[in-house]
């Protein structure tokens, strides 16, 4: 398949050009705003304040605007965002060629156009599988990568030329007509080209509509095995091909390949007893997937792997995980999908941490009256990984 396939279609064509034209503009705008700084304040950190003011938006609000760009009509929030950026750079085009820009009113409008970028940036990410066929989809990204490449590198030129030529408002009125171009695009953009006009709710039956993608792998903790024994059965029985990675937490005398494939094949032989339609078949262990290298030391030790992985989900997705259980099952599928390069790849996670507080139940506990093997998790000092995360054993 050709790498200039997705121009095939009319309405990712449109948006392509109509996208380097406003990248073009983008660019031309950062060298005249620079160089209008200069001309106010010649202070080196209020020059510098310039970039500062076009970059922080996207600390600010950049996890905000992926989740917006999620939840809403990705085309309206398009048309949101352009007009905003149109708004903000045809009034910074009518100040300077006013001569009535100060560098706190050029600090402003910069970081409004940011802030439009902020938000513009994730939804047209998150719009381009719905401009092209699946199949055409990784020659569409590598077209908008090349697009904003082609903005990089012909806007600043374009820029200089034209402050020597005719000053610098003429770059920020190129730049409000560059979001126009975009708006006229996504204008006559006609609901039945899109793959998928609306957002995907958060219901069942999301992957058997074909709304969201069949995760390859689902990966879960192994303690008990139930959770585990089910999915692998649940899979074959709603007739997914995804292959269920067990991950071990627990002594291996408890929990090894073949003491889940026995829990496995009791559950499939009562499905197949109680619905007799089902025909489930039996799965031998040797094909189930399981990791055996994340439970560290013994029951309960945290590992700094797990670790890592506890902080990485709070950090970069508010998710909450414990070092004991989910954090060596996230650490595992992290290293699973790096280690056989299929990152980018549909994977599902199976949380199944109870982040319920249940030191009601346990805080008057005499733990005396329990076996003795159970007397160290109350009597030694907490582990140093610990602090700061939650604590299950």
């Amino acid at each position: 398949m050709s790498a200039w396939s997705p121009f095939r279609y009319r309405v990712y064509r449109y948006l392509w050009i109509a996208l380097l034209a406003s990248n073009i503009g983008t660019w031309m705008q950062a060298v005249g705003a620079a160089w209008l700084m200069v001309q106010l304040d010649g202070s080196p950190a209020v020059v510098a304040l310039v970039q500062t003011a076009s970059s922080l938006p996207v600390v600010l609000v950049g996890v905000a605007a992926g989740a917006v760009a999620d939840l809403v009509e990705r085309r309206r929030l398009l048309l949101i965002t352009q007009a905003f950026m149109v708004a903000a750079a045809g009034g910074l085009a009518v100040l300077t060629a006013l001569d009535a820009v100060t560098p706190l009113s050029l600090l402003g409008f910069t970081f409004a156009l940011g802030l439009g970028a902020a938000f513009n940036y994730p939804a047209w990410q998150a719009i381009q599988p719905e401009l092209v066929p699946k199949e055409e989809f990784t020659q569409a990204i590598t077209l908008g990568g090349a697009n904003t490449n082609l903005g990089r590198a012909i806007g600043p030129a374009v820029g200089g030329l034209l402050i020597a030529a005719a000053g610098v408002a003429p770059c920020f009125l190129f730049n409000a007509v560059s979001f126009v171009a975009v708006i006229v695009a996504l204008a006559v953009m006609r609901t039945g080209e899109l793959r998928s006009s609306k957002p995907v709710p958060r219901e069942p039956g999301q992957v058997r509509e074909g709304l969201l993608p069949e995760p390859e792998f689902i990966f879960v903790t192994y303690g008990s095995g139930s959770t585990a024994a089910g999915l692998i059965a649940g899979t074959q029985l709603a007739g997914l091909s995804s292959r269920v990675v067990a991950v071990r937490v627990v002594d291996k005398i408890a929990c090894n390949r073949q003491i889940l494939g026995y829990h496995v094949n009791r559950a499939i032989k009562f499905i197949n007893r109680h619905c007799p339609g089902t025909g489930l078949r039996r799965v031998p262990p040797g094909e189930i997937l399981f990791v055996d290298d994340f439970a560290g030391p013994t029951y309960a030790r945290f590992t700094p792997e797990g670790m890592e992985a506890v902080r990485k989900a709070r950090e970069c997705d508010g998710i909450k995980l414990d070092g004991t259980y989910t954090g060596k099952t996230m650490a595992a599928a992290l290293d699973f999908l790096t280690r056989n390069g299929m990152c980018g790849r549909p994977a599902l996670f199976w949380n199944t941490l109870n982040s319920a507080d249940l030191w009601p139940q346990v805080k008057d506990l005499d733990y005396h009256a329990l076996p003795a093997e159970f007397h160290r998790y109350f009597e030694e000092p907490l582990q140093e990984e610990e602090m700061g995360c939650p604590i299950v054993y």
